[in-house]
C-alpha cells in the first residue's frame, strides 16, 4: 500500500487495498499490529507517516470516491472540493468544521454537498482540492489580501 498511499498523504482506502489483493482481515490484523491506522471508516494511515489537523478532511474526499486514487481525481470535470466552513478553516479564516462539496451526486457516509464547482473557485492546499476563500465565504470576487 506504500506505492497507493505515497501521493495521499500516506493514507489510502479499502476499496484501494482490495484492489491490491488485500482482503479485510488482513487490514484488520496490520491494524492490531500497528502497521496502519486506522483514521474514518474505509480510511487508513500507514504506520510512521505523520499526522496532522487535516487528516480527517483528506479522509472524507479520499471517501467520496473511494476506488479512485487522489491524482486521478484532482483534475475531475466535476470534482469534490474541501468548501463552506472547511475552506475558510484551511484559508486560515476561522476554526470551523469540515464539509465537502460537489457538483455531482456522492453515495458515502459523510456525502458532499451537491453544488456547482466552477472554474476558478477550486485551488490545492496542502489537504487537497478547495475552494477559493472567497467562494466559501460566499463572496463573489476575491478577497483584497
Amino acid at each position: 500500500m506504500q506505492e497507493v498511499s505515497a501521493d495521499q498523504w500516506g493514507l489510502f482506502t479499502t476499496a484501494q487495498a482490495k484492489q491490491q489483493g488485500i482482503i479485510g482481515t488482513e487490514l484488520s490484523r496490520a491494524a492490531q499490529a500497528g502497521q496502519i491506522e486506522p483514521i474514518t471508516h474505509g480510511v487508513y494511515r500507514l504506520a510512521g507517516v505523520p499526522s496532522d489537523e487535516f487528516d480527517g478532511i483528506r479522509a472524507a474526499w479520499l471517501s467520496t470516491d473511494p476506488k479512485r486514487p487522489a491524482y486521478e481525481r484532482l483534475n475531475d470535470e466535476d470534482p469534490v472540493v474541501v468548501s463552506g466552513s472547511s475552506a475558510a478553516w484551511l484559508h486560515g479564516i476561522g476554526d470551523l468544521q469540515p464539509s465537502l462539496t460537489s457538483s455531482v451526486r456522492q453515495l458515502v457516509d459523510k456525502p458532499a454537498d451537491q453544488t456547482s464547482v466552477s472554474d476558478g473557485a477550486m485551488c490545492h492546499l496542502n489537504s487537497g482540492p478547495c475552494r477559493r476563500a472567497y467562494r466559501s465565504l460566499r463572496l463573489n470576487r476575491p478577497l483584497p489580501i
